[in-house]
């Protein structure tokens, strides 16, 4: 099981999408669609050169060293922002401002950190460019927020969320349930009741 986590930015982007047994190479991985609130993989967008933005679905690809290998039953679906849930990583999660829920602006997302094994998503929040380049800020499991503005760019997280539910390397907790449960915990003991939204 591979328990590395992948920098969706540096180190994804640009990878070969390959047809089972590598025999074909189907194009190059151009951003991941991700469920901004609960964290998960939802699919992958690569492009061939020339050609058009596809679409595959997490069921239909895996991981395999420095290549992504596309199932033989995959469907290369026409990519369009509109028609496809979720939402990507790259183009539109980078950025976007990280609120409390007491209006609490604590940074934006600089990062966005892929878990392969578990189709996971950690955050890495920073106050500004010099944070990021001094590797300060913390992280974030993809599951904590509870609400996501596309039109706003502010991704809503439980009060108190740099004390309580960031941690600051995902070295020590890779692996760790503590990433995959803390966005359980947080929305047990905060927003109990209440429904995440994406608008």
């Amino acid at each position: 099981m591979n328990t590395r986590s992948i920098n969706i930015a540096n180190q994804l982007r640009g990878r070969k999408v390959l047809a089972e047994g590598g025999a074909e190479e189907m194009g190059a991985l151009t951003d991941v669609v991700i469920d901004p609130l609960t964290g998960k993989m939802l699919g992958l967008i690569a492009q061939p050169k020339g050609g058009a933005p596809f679409y595959l679905a997490v069921a239909e690809c895996s991981f395999a060293g420095e290549v992504i290998l596309a199932s033989p039953t995959a469907t290369r679906v026409s990519f369009s922002s509109s028609l496809i849930e979720g939402v990507r990583a790259y183009a539109e999660m980078l950025g976007t401002n990280v609120v409390t829920r007491d209006g609490q602006l604590l940074g934006c997302v600089s990062e966005i950190h892929l878990l392969p094994s578990h189709h996971f998503i950690v955050y890495r929040v920073t106050e500004s460019r010099w944070q990021r380049l001094f590797g300060e800020g913390f992280f974030i499991a993809g599951d904590l927020p509870y609400a996501y503005s596309r039109e706003g760019m502010r991704l809503i997280v439980p009060t108190q969320t740099e004390r309580l539910y960031s941690f600051q390397t995902i070295l020590d907790r890779v692996g760790s349930p503590e990433i995959a449960w803390a966005g359980r915990v947080a929305h047990s003991m905060t927003v109990s009741g209440s429904r995440k939204g994406v608008a």
